[in-house]
């Protein structure tokens, strides 16, 4: 997919960046995502079901591209023809994009669009990693925590440094110590 070549592999290659667009590229990364759970023997579902969920996310994230970055304006046969053409060239989300993003464009309009593609991403990516919303929070989480005890240790040191910090400057005979 991302190396382009001749003859037949070049006729495998124009094909899969019209049918997927720029998603292309995240064909690669979730293909070693899937075998690496493959041989690490993680308990994360079948492997078809992973096959399946990866191949729904390659889709809306197509879909997610087409429909932020461009007006689907045109008829339904002609946007998958500009989708197939646009994708070639690496721009767009490709078929794939289209095949979803049309219809929840026409359907929901351009802003329903949007809320829906993303809430299906988070879901789907969830779904993949095998990961729950709790998790998700939990993990985004954990930095923040360990930012707030790191600035709440050093304001306990600098507190500690002024309480110990003692001045004795010799100010000479004739003053009075208080």
């Amino acid at each position: 997919v991302i190396i382009p070549g001749g003859s037949l592999w070049g006729l495998i290659h124009g094909f899969l960046l019209g049918l997927l667009g720029v998603c292309a590229y995240v064909l690669p990364v979730l293909m070693a995502y899937i075998a690496i759970i493959i041989a690490l023997e993680k308990p994360i579902g079948s492997v078809s079901a992973k096959l399946w969920q990866c191949g729904m996310l390659i889709t809306m994230l197509g879909s997610a591209i087409q429909i932020f970055m461009y007006d689907i304006t045109s008829n339904f046969p002609a946007a998958v023809s500009q989708a197939f053409s646009d994708g070639k060239e690496l721009r767009g989300g490709g078929v794939v994009g289209v095949l979803l993003g049309y219809p929840l464009e026409y359907f929901f309009t351009d802003t329903g669009a949007k809320i829906i593609i993303v809430l299906l991403i988070v879901v789907f990516l969830m779904l993949v990693t095998g990961t729950t919303i709790i998790a998700l929070f939990n993990a985004a989480s954990t930095p923040v925590k360990k930012a707030r005890q790191s600035i709440e240790s050093a304001m306990s040191v600098s507190e500690q440094r002024k309480k110990e910090a003692k001045i004795d400057i010799d100010i000479g005979e004739g003053y009075i110590e208080t």
